[in-house]
């Protein structure tokens, strides 16, 4: 699975009378409900693919550093593609990584941007969305289990067709090769 994290208003609540709060590691902590909320959806096949305006901040290695130290243990990190002079909303890039990635292993959209209501339905229907004074939070997990779930779902009525279709020949051809002439049903 992969999860699309936006960090401002997601990950760290974004209170503009208040600054965030820096860790020693001189990034933002994250609110412990957004943590308490994302690490259940962390397995160790899940990628992470940083969305924020931050993800330039800092390399692959470093950013697992951050999350680790956060007390989300997530092996993969990546981000989308860097932009020198970004014309293109938060939808348009996330649109460009999901047009030209591989997303059949399931993906969730975690993040405040607004832009993102204009999603087409077979993406938004991966969505996320927080209230960025708020961020990530207990109210958002029983979306994320669902849409878990729906891919699971969508994902075990293919599988049976590709195992079947994958059986057959090899029945099939280990009846030739013993001379018998069992039938490949």
């Amino acid at each position: 699975m992969k999860i699309l994290l936006d960090l401002d208003g997601v990950m760290v609540p974004v209170k503009n009378w208040k600054p965030a709060e820096l860790d020693l590691d001189h990034f933002f902590v994250f609110s412990e409900q957004a943590v308490s909320t994302l690490r259940p959806f962390i397995a160790p096949e899940t990628q992470i693919v940083l969305t924020t305006s931050h993800k330039s901040k800092y390399n692959a290695s470093l950013w697992k550093a951050i999350f680790h130290r956060r007390g989300i243990p997530v092996n993969k990190i990546s981000k989308l593609n860097r932009r020198k002079h970004s014309k293109h909303s938060r939808k348009d890039e996330i649109m460009e990584y999901l047009n030209k990635h591989d997303i059949h292993d399931g993906i969730l959209i975690l993040d405040d941007d607004r832009s993102l209501n204009d999603l087409p339905a077979n993406y938004k229907q991966y969505l996320v969305q927080t209230n960025s004074m708020i961020g990530l939070n207990e109210e958002h997990r029983p979306l994320m289990e669902s849409i878990i779930q729906a891919y699971s779902v969508k994902r075990a009525r293919s599988e049976p067709a590709i195992a079947a279709t994958a059986t057959k020949p090899a029945k099939a051809l280990r009846g030739a090769r013993d001379g018998s002439r069992r039938s490949s049903r």
